[in-house]
């Protein structure tokens, strides 16, 4: 399965892990059928999750089916109820997640969304991370979610429209980072200010 940490386990995980776990305990209860079963059975279901991993790696559509998409639950401070209701997440929930991120002020969030691991993100509003601007009697200016506009060497052009940006725009920012091509850049984030970050093969800037 991969050196992932169990509170990263999609439903997929849990529910092949319960397969396994079921044919191993019928193997050791009922030593009168053949092991042999089993543990085919038990290669199957291991096989199975290789395949289906390496398939949302390679594909987008594949890992969103099986996997799901990150659901955002809070946007420019506003709670947003629908997809509340998607994530089936209750208001008590939501205020349970936000004070395991150390936030107990529902107004100091500026974006919170619900990962496909379940786990949460957070974005505090400017001026409301520690040490404050606030605090410093200094004017920050709003933040924005920066959007993935580069993966894997190619444009994710779907993104784009978020922020009126363009692909011209993209290159010459990679330019401005002595970035000549697309295809260079393992990952990069932007936001409507300029690129936030971008990652190299093996190099971050």
């Amino acid at each position: 399965m991969g050196p992932r940490q169990l509170t990263q386990f999609t439903f997929k995980d849990y529910v092949l892990g319960v397969l396994v776990g079921s044919m191993g305990g019928r193997a050791i209860t009922r030593p009168e059928q053949a092991y042999v079963t089993f543990l085919y059975g038990i290669a199957t279901v291991i096989v199975m999750q290789m395949l289906l991993s390496y398939l949302c790696l390679k594909s987008d559509r594949v890992r969103r089916f099986i996997n799901g998409q990150p659901i955002i639950v809070i946007s420019k401070g506003e709670i947003l109820k629908n997809n509340l209701k998607k994530a089936r997440l209750t208001m008590n929930e939501l205020a349970s997640l936000l004070r395991a991120e150390r936030i107990f002020n529902l107004s100091e969030v500026e974006y919170a969304i619900l990962e496909p691991t379940r786990c949460f993100s957070v974005m505090q509003k400017s001026g409301k991370s520690p040490v404050t601007l606030g605090d410093l009697n200094i004017q920050a200016p709003p933040k924005e979610l920066p959007i993935l506009v580069i993966k894997d060497g190619k444009l994710i052009k779907t993104e784009l429209y978020r922020y009126n940006l363009t692909e011209q725009w993209i290159r010459d920012q990679l330019l401005k980072r002595d970035i000549k091509d697309i295809s260079e850049v393992l990952l990069a984030q932007a936001d409507s200010t300029g690129i936030v970050y971008t990652c190299l093969n093996n190099t971050n800037k």
